[in-house]
């Protein structure tokens, strides 16, 4: 009697079959969807979110608008400085405030509208660091090229030089040495510099402090050196930490007449480590004053921060519009590192290197979209050479056509 009170009938039984088949397929169909939302455009394979710890830091802590830090930075630079550089940009041949106004627009254009397009062209010959041979490698066995230097960045307005007329940039930069100051990512356009200048390679052991190369043919005349500063800070000396270093941020000393006093060109990225806006402000404020203090005749140029791509051995090439995934355009948001916030930071540094009469060039807006053609394994930063920085090159080398070299160049 009992078993027959509990017997189920089978219209039940199936509709409990029917029910709990429907629970099941809602719950894998929500986790999918889940899980597709945190994809990344170029992902191939499907991988698990970064936790909300990756990609949240305190960057933002005193919650002011981007509009308001602009402001704020822009006057913590004026007021920094002992002259006012709205009407020239030192170290350039632009000496009128219309000229200026021209040349930063012009630039914004070239470095912020454009697009990548696959046209055939020979890329720019890697002489320098071997690490980038590994990219090579890896095709060596194809029928095919590798891809990532067969796209190249087109500006929607026109450069005034298609290639690179290595004769001419030297003659701009004709008895100026130029440092070279930030992280790894900055030491691979020391190699740029010396790849477009130099016919042959040049030795440099590790990457915290390289001594000079002559940088082009003539000797002695224009020199490139390196330092690693990742925050571009002030400091004098190297903290060895009683023989222990930390290595996850390298500061070595480059404020100091000696040796900035030798270089009349200056080339700087400040890595956005985990700070805050006020901090990240202050620290490069006085970066530039020093800079300005100590060759206020400087050129000072200054190199957007770029994103990594996560799983980037997974891009088969350029981000499109097509995509369906990059239409959304917040894919920025779901990235580790901090890499979120590299859009706030570098609007805060071009406002403050323009207040300094420096050049802000901005290669985020076209590197964020190179997924492709990174180191690759667990190096989703830096880039391969030959690669996407052929394009930076060439686009280096129209920012200095544009500015002209200095009425009177210093020894």
């Amino acid at each position: 009697m009992l078993l027959q009170h509990y017997r189920i009938s089978k219209r039940r039984l199936a509709f409990l079959i029917v029910v709990i088949i429907s629970l099941t397929w809602s719950l894998v169909l929500y986790s999918r969807s889940i899980l597709t939302s945190h994809q990344l455009p170029w992902y191939i394979h499907s991988h698990d979110p970064f936790t909300s710890n990756s990609t949240t830091y305190a960057w933002t802590t005193h919650n002011q608008s981007l509009d308001d830090m602009i402001d704020f930075a822009e006057r913590e630079m004026r007021a920094a400085l002992t002259d006012d550089y709205d009407e020239r940009i030192p170290g350039s041949g632009l000496t009128r405030r219309d000229q200026v106004t021209s040349f930063r627009s012009l630039v914004a254009c070239w470095t912020q509208q454009g697009s990548w397009q696959k046209r055939p062209g020979t890329p720019l010959p890697h002489f320098q660091d071997p690490l980038y041979g590994q990219c090579d490698r890896r095709w060596r066995h194809s029928d095919t090229a590798r891809p990532a230097p067969l796209y190249h960045w087109q500006p929607q307005c026109a450069l005034l030089s298609d290639t690179i007329q290595q004769k001419q940039w030297c003659d701009i930069v004709d008895r100026r040495h130029t440092l070279v100051v930030g992280d790894l990512v900055q030491y691979q356009l020391h190699d740029l510099l010396l790849d477009a200048l130099r016919d042959g390679p040049t030795i440099c052991y590790g990457e915290l402090n390289c001594k000079e190369h002559t940088l082009c043919p003539r000797p002695k005349r224009s020199r490139l050196r390196y330092i690693r500063n990742d925050l571009l800070s002030k400091t004098s000396r190297v903290d060895l930490a009683h023989g222990a270093p930390a290595a996850n941020v390298i500061e070595w000393p480059f404020l100091a007449r000696h040796p900035l006093e030798t270089f009349k060109i200056v080339l700087l990225n400040r890595s956005p480590v985990v700070d805050d806006d006020i901090s990240f402000v202050q620290q490069l404020v006085i970066a530039l004053a020093e800079i300005r203090r100590i060759q206020p005749d400087a050129l000072i140029l200054y190199r957007s921060s770029f994103v990594g791509h996560p799983y980037c051995d997974e891009a088969k090439g350029p981000l499109l519009d097509s995509h369906p995934r990059q239409q959304s355009k917040d894919w920025k948001s779901r990235l580790p590192f901090g890499w979120s916030e590299y859009g706030r930071r570098n609007r805060l540094a071009q406002a403050i290197v323009e207040a300094a009469g420096g050049v802000y060039l901005d290669m985020a807006t076209s590197l964020d979209q190179r997924p492709d053609g990174h180191v690759g394994g667990k190096d989703c930063l830096r880039y391969c050479m030959p690669g996407p920085l052929d394009s930076m090159a060439l686009l280096l080398y129209n920012v200095f056509l544009a500015l002209g070299a200095p009425s009177l160049s210093v020894e």
